[in-house]
């Protein structure tokens, strides 16, 4: 199968690749273990993106949090280039980790929603969650890209039924492969609740991490 051709600074190869996306949930689950997760049970996903993003820039600025995490800054609710819509038009993802050094820059994007009541399976693989990134407007030019479920309502392993039952029954819209498991289990962090999936779109493919964060 081929994977969605990268170019320029979200080019990312092998080996540097994963080690590059494992740092990245490192420091999603480092944060998210600095938050109490019943104070996100009542708020908007973004406040709990932006109170995300607080705690990954003070792991990141932590003089006793890991060495490669100074390497690494995040952004909130940025911009996305690349697209059709240009200035303030150009659609946003809630978050993008990026790794600094000289020369291009690898970046990792994360599309955030709530799932707290019974429409919210719909809302995350719909065409501001998921499709999002099947259909380009996130993580163009990306191999791999995420998805933060922000759990308010049941626990991260019943969302994670639901929404592989709603994957496994709209496979050809989702580009996924006509049988077999639509994703399967991936360890980053004993604190996350990980599902990796593969999507043929027209680029090529893309994989997609998909993080279930207890927020209740």
């Amino acid at each position: 199968m081929k994977v969605r051709t990268p170019s320029g600074p979200l080019s990312l190869h092998g080996a540097y690749a994963r080690s590059f996306v494992v740092r990245v949930h490192a420091l999603l689950a480092d944060a998210y273990a600095r938050l109490e997760s019943s104070s996100l049970a009542l708020l908007q996903e973004p406040d709990i993106t932006g109170r995300l993003v607080e705690k990954m820039r003070e792991v990141i600025e932590d003089p006793k949090g890991p060495a490669w995490a100074g390497r690494f800054s995040v952004h909130d609710d940025k911009p996305v280039s690349g697209g059709a819509r240009y200035g303030k038009n150009r659609p946003r993802i809630d978050i993008e980790v990026e790794r600094t050094m000289r020369g291009a820059h690898p970046r990792f994007q994360f599309e955030a929603k709530r799932l707290h009541r019974s429409d919210s399976v719909a809302e995350y693989v719909g065409s501001e969650g998921l499709g999002a990134f099947l259909d380009g407007t996130y993580g163009s030019g990306h191999e791999t890209v995420g998805m933060l479920a922000y759990v308010q309502a049941d626990t991260p392993m019943d969302w994670v039924v639901k929404i592989e039952g709603k994957l496994k029954g709209e496979r050809a819209s989702h580009g996924l492969a006509k049988r077999g498991p639509v994703w399967e289990s991936v360890s980053f962090h004993a604190e996350l609740t990980s599902r990796r999936s593969t999507h043929t779109i027209c680029e090529g493919a893309v994989v997609v991490i998909h993080t279930f964060l207890g927020c209740c």
